[in-house]
């Protein structure tokens, strides 16, 4: 009875051991060499698997078996694309040029009792067509308010001379009066109309009768601001009577820079210099200011002011005067210049009286932001 009571304690102490789970030896030694208690079993320490194996007559622990740590692979991160670096001198000249079309295109003062006639060339294409009344009007709509309320506004998109000559009988019919040896004079050869020309020679008891003429309009971007540009130079005209008082960088630099902001008004800011670009670069002019400033009225008829670089100089330094001061102050100063003689200095004294800053020193800045524009975005 004694043996068989034996027996069955120690078959219940080695199926206790057998069935102790493993976290169970964590509190023994577990170092090889040291001595184990269950045969072959396998107990994970620091990284290795231990066994208890026999040596000799007793059980130890072996010198384990290194287990292989986790990799663990980083979340990859979405590197963020470069980011194009601005100098401050693009910083500060963006600026000036965003602000230049916000001030002209904001500007509200229309002509809602304005009167139109429009003669239209059957043999000119629509699309030019399209673009050139549209461009107007944006003009008209903006700022026709400078101009007489009672003016009445003629408009020939034409083919040739012959069929601009044929126009004005029906003007003076309608008007009453005749266009006047100006108009007559200056539309009949045409010889001076690359594309489009402005009168506003047409004056009468105070009322306006404004003649605007476009000649052979190419499919080109320039015509999309073609009449935006002419239709200011009216409004350049109703201000100042004698707008050959002005100098060519203002005149046609003025009209210039009404024409690419009010070709497409709602347009983005890099659609528009996107135009702008189009139109080409400086040419011979450079970007010396001083060198286009003889008006119509001083050197011949346009001066020294045909080139199309000298235009584009013309449109940058006006943006940036117009970024700089405002829109408000140029029309000032065509208001200012009324009655003012065309003998290139007037002109500067009034500059200097309206922008307080002398032509000189204005020069200084506006010419070192022209440079800027054409290095920046001109090809």
């Amino acid at each position: 009875m004694r043996f068989k009571g034996r027996f069955t304690k120690g078959l219940l102490v080695a199926l206790i051991l057998t069935l102790i789970p493993i976290t169970a030896f964590s509190a023994q030694k577990i170092t090889p060499g040291y001595t184990c208690k269950v045969y072959k079993q396998k107990v994970t320490h620091q990284n290795k698997v231990f066994t208890c194996i026999k040596s000799g007559k007793k059980l130890v622990w072996n010198k384990g078996i290194s287990t292989p740590t986790p990799k663990v692979t980083p979340t990859p991160t979405a590197t963020p694309a470069p980011v194009a670096s601005q100098s401050q001198e693009d910083v500060k000249n963006i600026g000036i040029l965003k602000n230049s079309l916000i001030e002209i295109r904001s500007y509200t003062n229309p002509n809602k009792n304005l009167s139109q006639t429009l003669y239209l060339d059957p043999r000119v294409s629509s699309i030019p067509i399209e673009w050139i009344k549209n461009s107007q009007n944006n003009v008209l709509d903006a700022m026709g308010g400078l101009l007489v309320p009672s003016t009445r506004l003629f408009s020939t998109i034409a083919f040739d001379a012959q069929f601009v000559s044929d126009t004005y009988p029906k003007i003076e019919s309608i008007t009453g009066t005749q266009p006047g040896y100006l108009a007559r004079n200056n539309a009949s050869p045409l010889a001076n109309c690359i594309s489009g020309c402005a009168f506003s020679s047409l004056v009468f008891a105070k009322i306006e009768f404004p003649t605007l003429i476009y000649v052979k309009p190419r499919e080109t971007i320039d015509a999309k601001q073609l009449g935006a540009h002419e239709t200011f130079h009216v409004i350049q005209n109703s201000l100042d009577s004698g707008s050959g008082n002005l100098p060519c960088w203002i005149h046609e630099g003025q009209a210039s820079f009404v024409g690419s902001a009010f070709a497409e008004p709602t347009e983005s800011f890099d659609s528009t210099i996107k135009m702008i670009r189009a139109f080409g670069g400086m040419h011979s002019a450079g970007s010396d200011l001083s060198k286009i400033e003889a008006p119509q009225g001083w050197n011949g008829w346009h001066g020294s002011c045909m080139d199309v670089g000298e235009y584009q100089v013309g449109r940058i330094a006006n943006a940036y005067l117009v970024g700089k001061f405002g829109w408000q102050k140029s029309l000032d100063f065509l208001k200012a210049m009324n009655g003012q003689p065309a003998d290139g200095i007037s002109w500067k004294v009034v500059f200097e009286q309206i922008f307080h800053q002398s032509v000189a020193d204005f020069y200084v800045d506006a010419e070192l932001f022209v440079d800027w524009f054409f290095k920046k975005y001109i090809p």
